[in-house]
């Protein structure tokens, strides 16, 4: 019993150590960009665990899920854009809930990572992209 209880103190102070992407973020922009940016936090939280082979399956699995997502939603002629956002809100909640707790499962006991960056640098990404978008449904062919 007491070894447990040791233990479970040592997991805690290695984990207060790391700084580390919460599932609230990873689910936010999981669903206002794609899976592709959740799983990079995500990688980049389980990196920093020194798990990069997890984390780049994870990635790797992520930029499928979200190729068949355009895939499906690029089927009918009209793009349905709810049905990008429900699949984003799928992919999000599969990364956060199911894969964050499964690799992180002490994640209670880690400091919360800042997102001010990663969000600057999706927002830069994802501008350009939207415009594209805009532009080529304005244009009458």
């Amino acid at each position: 019993m007491e070894l447990r209880e040791s233990n479970s103190e040592e997991i805690r102070s290695i984990d207060c150590k790391l700084q580390l992407y919460s599932k609230k973020a990873i689910l936010a922009f999981s669903v206002l960009f794609t899976p592709i940016y959740g799983a990079t936090l995500l990688m980049h939280t389980l990196c920093n665990m020194g798990k990069r082979k997890t984390a780049y399956l994870i990635l790797s699995g992520s930029v499928v899920y979200t190729i068949l997502t355009i895939v499906i939603i690029f089927i009918p002629e009209k793009p349905i854009i709810l049905l990008a956002f429900l699949l984003n809100l799928a992919g999000g909640l599969i990364l956060s809930q199911k894969v964050y707790t499964l690799c992180i499962p002490h994640s209670d006991y880690h400091r919360k990572k800042k997102i001010w960056k990663p969000l600057i640098i999706s927002i830069i990404i994802m501008l350009p992209l939207l415009f594209a978008v805009i532009f080529d449904y304005s244009i009458d062919y």
